[in-house]
């Protein structure tokens, strides 16, 4: 776990505590009394986003499963020592990078609408909460992050999820404003309406009780965008309206 530890501290052993606008990281056996554990790593990294620590380089020190997915890669461990620029075309992986330097400069949370272009042409969109992060000596080491993949996740289900573990202030908006391209294609008022929450990664189900309908009218009302946008799959189509 270097370089957030000088020795060697099980996964299970690190706590999270509040520090400034920051996380500091904790070997929570041995200082139980001195900080106010917010949730343990092994908590943080069971969360269904992607979770990643970072040093001050952007090199992956640790990183969930989803996350290394999410990446490209088989598994963690093929993620760590790796950076974006790894995973990512160049613009892409520079603006992510940014990110990252702003958060560690101003040593504050932030919260970032972010797009990332893989290698292999995958275009994904993410709500991202960034955090600086310490050691226990109180040194800034790197960036705590935790992405929500749109179109994947439930958009306001995750932003409530994190407020409650107290990842998130309370008077975060609950809905993130999301830009479409639509091209010349032209929706429908409703079909607009299905094929945000779509992005949003709501279900047909979900969909149908938010507008009242059915959801077998959502269903034809997303193939009937889809047909619209001349794709065979709702991931192409979502890859394409956020393009």
């Amino acid at each position: 776990m270097k370089p957030y530890f000088n020795k060697t501290i099980a996964f299970n052993r690190i706590g999270i505590t509040r520090y400034q606008n920051g996380m500091m990281l904790y070997d929570a056996c041995e200082n139980t009394d001195q900080h106010s554990l917010l949730l343990s790593f092994g908590d943080l990294f069971a969360l269904p986003y992607s979770v990643y620590l970072l040093d001050k380089h952007g090199t992956t020190v640790n990183i969930n499963e989803i996350g290394a997915k999410i990446c490209g890669f088989q598994t963690p461990e093929l993620a760590i020592g790796k950076t974006i620029f790894d995973v990512s075309a160049g613009a892409s992986a520079k603006d992510l990078l940014n990110n990252c330097e702003s958060v560690l400069q101003q040593e504050s949370v932030k919260l970032f609408d972010e797009f990332n272009t893989r290698f292999d042409g995958r275009l994904l969109h993410f709500l991202s909460v960034k955090y600086p992060c310490y050691d226990t000596s109180h040194q800034l080491q790197g960036t705590l992050g935790v992405s929500i993949v749109i179109g994947e996740h439930p958009l306001a289900e995750a932003i409530t999820h994190l407020t409650h573990l107290g990842l998130l202030p309370k008077n975060t908006p609950p809905k993130l404003a999301i830009s479409l391209k639509l091209g010349n294609v032209s929706l429908t008022p409703r079909e607009q309406e299905c094929l945000e929450h779509t992005v949003k990664g709501y279900t047909a189900k979900q969909i149908a009780k938010k507008l009242s309908i059915s959801p077998r009218t959502v269903e034809e009302y997303i193939n009937q965008i889809k047909l619209k946008f001349d794709v065979g799959s709702k991931q192409e189509l979502i890859q394409k309206v956020l393009g």
